[in-house]
């Protein structure tokens, strides 16, 4: 499975929906040359809270 939160909007979901709340408005996560700019710490937030997931479970929480 491949995530892309190609937008602000859309990254904000994804956080949202991986009880990640405060991620959006992290400085270091902000926007999205931000988020690139600081990914392996991005990564480091958002791997735990994936991989608790099946791979389905996973795909019909993104589509929810």
């Amino acid at each position: 499975v491949m995530i892309s939160g190609g937008n602000d909007a859309i990254f904000s979901r994804l956080c949202t929906a991986l009880d990640l709340p405060d991620l959006p408005t992290d400085p270091r996560f902000r926007t999205n040359p931000s988020r690139v700019g600081n990914l392996d710490a991005l990564l480091a937030e958002l791997e735990p809270r994936i991989r608790v997931h099946e791979t389905d479970a996973f795909v019909a929480l993104m589509r929810e």
